[in-house]
């Protein structure tokens, strides 16, 4: 895979990686060996017409550190940790104690009725004005 990144001053750098090299990484390296390059050379690069004029010695230092993708990446490395450390939450079928007790379940609805207070919270109003009552339709 050929990832480009192009700065807003015309500045660009490519890498060619395989298929299980992440994308968030890749550009992550592109964008170090350019912030590198402009601050050892700042704008020379503008009027050059050959490859090589403006040598990078750091960018083989770079390239090694990338070469491991969670090595060199901060957040990919703290991700494999989390990964691997992962707890299993419970589910709510398995939930029913709180640090107070019991969950106790919901009252059923008394005939079938809701208020129209009821029916504003379900719809996450807070206040309501009318006062009817509405039948509670199932379907």
């Amino acid at each position: 895979m050929c990832h480009v990144f192009v700065r807003a001053d015309g500045l660009g750098a490519t890498c060619v990686v395989n298929n299980d090299y992440p994308d968030r990484v890749a550009f992550t390296l592109l964008s170090t060996i350019l912030d590198e390059f402009v601050q050892l050379h700042g704008d020379k690069w503008q009027g050059q017409t050959a490859d090589d004029c403006l040598p990078l010695p750091s960018l083989e230092a770079t390239l090694k550190k990338y070469q491991d993708p969670a090595e060199a990446d901060k957040l990919m490395a703290i991700q494999k940790d989390l990964d691997q450390t992962k707890v299993r939450q419970p589910t709510p079928a398995h939930d029913a104690y709180t640090p107070y007790g019991p969950r106790r379940p919901r009252a059923p609805l008394r005939n079938g009725c809701v208020t129209a207070a009821a029916e504003c919270a379900a719809r996450g109003r807070r206040s309501c004005t009318t006062r009817s009552r509405r039948r509670w339709s199932a379907g």
